[in-house]
Parts: C-alpha cells; structure tokens; sequence
C-alpha cells in the first residue's frame, strides 16, 4: 500500500496530530503540542547535543500519529497527546484515496509543486479523519474556494488557491492567509469557523469528484480531475474499491453488507463491463446479495 507520510526538516515545522484539534510543533530540542488557537497544551524539552544532522517531523497519516526523529532519538505524539519513545497503535482502515504518484513527501518541495496527484491523497486522509458538526451558518472568504466547480477543468485552480491561501506550514488550516498572497480580496474578513472545516469539507468535495452514493444510484468517476489520470480510491463507504488509469475506469470491487438492486453509473460512453466471466451491460441494474464479493472489469466503450 502507498504511504501518505508528509514531513519537514525546518526546525519550528506544524501539523495536525491525525484525527485531532491539535497539533505538533517540532524543534530539535523541543517539542509542542498546541491547540488551533495557539495556546501551548503541552511540551517536552529534549536533552541532546546539537546540531542535529538528520531531524524530521514526520505525519504518519496512514498509522494516525506523529513522529519526529533524529540521529539521538524516535518519539512519537499519539491521538491522545501523549510523547512517547513507544510507537503507538495504528490508526488502521477507513477511506484512502492514491494517485499514483511516488515522490518522496518533504513538504517544502511538495508545497512548491503543488500537484494535485500529491496534495488530494494527504488533504483527503487528514480530513476524512475530523469528526466535526455540520457548519451552522455559510460563509464566503475562504470557505468559498470550496464551493463545487461547475466543470472538472476548474477543480485545479480553486482547490490549489485555497492550498495556498487556507493552510501554512504542514497543511494546518487558518482562518485568514496570512502570507498576503492576494488570492482573495484584501478586506475578505478572517472565518468564523473552525478552520478545520477547510479539510473536512474539503476532503468530501475530493471524494465528490472520484465516487458518489445517493440511495441505490452509485456514481464512479463523476467529475474526475485532469491531473488526477490515474488512482485507486479504497474502502469507500466501507465495502467500494475503485481503479482507474488513463482517465478510465478499470476495476470496481464491492463487498456488501446487505442486499439490495443498485444502479452503477460510469463514465460516458462505457457501454459493457465483465463481472465473472459473463459481460453486462452498463445500463442494467445490478442485484448485490450480503456477504458476497464482486468484481467488475473490462469496461469497454
């Protein structure tokens, strides 16, 4: 399996501790645990001799913890802001999105990229992790940037706008954006809002474009980005996987939990698909029983 694992060499780097409110703020010889607002929760200050040749800040996004290393030491900050030298218990399962792409994750050079086959995987993790309250008003400033494109040709613009202009150091999500990047209007006021709600909706506007479950109707690949050509898109819903390459549909895996008729909607212009060894038309409703597994390849036009 691909590793989400961003990280940063710069002494003073952030990020979110997975699946939480807070985050870790990593020195050589000292490491914070803050709350979104700022305010110090807790710290530990490392007896070591520096400098220090080869310290990381390390998000393990898969595992759901932190680990900040060097040559003098291996610690880790779990889910319950503990800093231990005791590597924690993976956070294991729940949605993964990949996109093909291999390149080491050091964030600095990531960040300067900004390709979206990089950023969507580790944006999507941290955000289907939160578990927030539906947002009780709307809100335009940031928070407009999430609004749903109106073609997939524009879904690179705006969500690398908003990259820039709603996140800093390790993708830790601010109300205003303070570097001045003037990607909004100098007199937008700062959110209201948890900050956080620019992953956790962001994450289900990424979903949005790859899969879509409504009642019985599922959608596979519906808005799918461009630069996206390529992926697999895993435990959707807890029982969907998805693959696709060069902009098409590949392979489709169901496993359900209960039975139903459900009508699969592809792409345009995918007519057939195999599953098992018999062909069926895209068109046709497909009756899935509990407990079994089925696979659906060979899409053809």
């Amino acid at each position: 399996m691909n590793r989400l694992t961003p990280f940063s060499h710069i002494s003073g780097s952030r990020c979110l501790i997975p699946g939480t409110h807070y985050l870790v703020e990593a020195y050589p010889a000292l490491i914070r645990i803050r709350d979104l607002e700022g305010e110090i929760v807790k710290e530990r200050p490392l007896d070591v001799h520096g400098p220090l040749k080869q310290f990381t800040l390390m998000q393990e996004l898969n595992r759901g913890y932190v680990r900040i290393f060097s040559e003098s030491y291996k610690l880790y900050v779990d889910r319950d802001l503990n800093i231990t030298e005791k590597k924690p218990p993976s956070l294991l399962g729940g949605e993964m999105l990949f996109l093909g792409c291999f390149k080491k994750q050091e964030w600095e050079k990531l960040r300067a990229r900004k390709e979206l086959n990089e950023l969507l995987p580790l944006w999507f993790r941290l955000g289907s992790l939160l578990k927030l309250p539906p947002r009780e008003e709307n809100e335009g400033g940031l928070l407009s940037l999430l609004e749903p494109p109106n073609h997939p040709e524009e879904i690179a613009p705006r969500l690398k706008a908003l990259f820039l202009a709603g996140f800093y150091s390790m993708m830790v999500p601010r109300r205003e954006d303070t570097d001045y990047q003037a990607i909004l209007p100098q007199d937008t006021p700062p959110l209201r809002a948890n900050p956080l709600y620019l992953l956790s909706e962001g994450a289900a506007l990424i979903r949005s474009f790859f899969y879509r479950f409504q009642g019985d109707n599922i959608f596979f690949l519906p808005s799918l980005p461009p630069e996206c050509f390529a992926g697999q898109f895993l435990n959707l819903e807890g029982w969907v996987d998805i693959e696709w390459s060069k902009k098409c549909l590949r392979r489709v895996s169901l496993r359900p939990s209960y039975s139903r008729v459900v009508t699969l909607h592809f792409q345009s212009g995918l007519k057939t698909y195999r599953l098992g060894r018999h062909e069926r038309s895209c068109l046709e409703p497909l009756e899935i029983k509990a407990g079994e597994h089925y696979v659906l390849d060979r899409f053809q036009k």
